[in-house]
């Protein structure tokens, strides 16, 4: 059974505010996509240097899902037991089961995105919608990355 582990990226921000998809960049160094907040156009640059498989679904096809996880305003999530990683390690004849694989989802604007990664992303901030703005890291190291039960730094 699936279970979700919250990340509120918006404690990270200080910004209170729903993000929606920009564009997502698939790429050989890996995916990149932008999300813009829907008040204050922020945004956020979420980097996956390599990923297994990704996908992006419209949140329309994924109701079941949605219905599962209690308060889908979070951002990002981590997800055990995850259906798409079991789907993902039969796909792949188990080569891969012996492989530290995360499942990250994202729930913004009417998308979901679920990746498959070895890996934290990299996550960037910018406020605003100005020039000067730099973009600031997000720290996303607490959160408590788990592998089939196990707790992982």
């Amino acid at each position: 059974m699936e279970a979700y582990s919250k990340v509120n990226l918006a404690v990270e921000t200080g910004v209170d505010e729903d993000f929606y998809f920009e564009y997502l960049r698939d790429s050989h160094s890996g995916i990149q996509f932008v999300l813009k907040g829907s008040k204050s156009l922020s945004t956020l640059e979420i980097n996956f240097k390599f990923v297994y498989s990704y996908t992006k679904t419209n949140e329309s096809y994924r109701l079941s899902t949605l219905n599962k996880i209690p308060d889908n305003r979070y951002l990002m999530l981590q997800v055990e037991g995850s259906d798409y990683l079991d789907w993902f390690h039969s796909e792949s004849q188990g080569i891969y089961s012996n492989k530290t694989v995360y499942h990250f989802m994202f729930v913004a604007g009417d998308y979901l995105l679920d990746v498959l990664s070895n890996s934290v992303p990299e996550i960037k901030f910018q406020l605003g919608d100005t020039q000067e703005s730099q973009f600031i890291p997000v720290d996303v190291k607490g959160v408590e990355l788990k592998k089939k039960g196990a707790d992982l730094i």
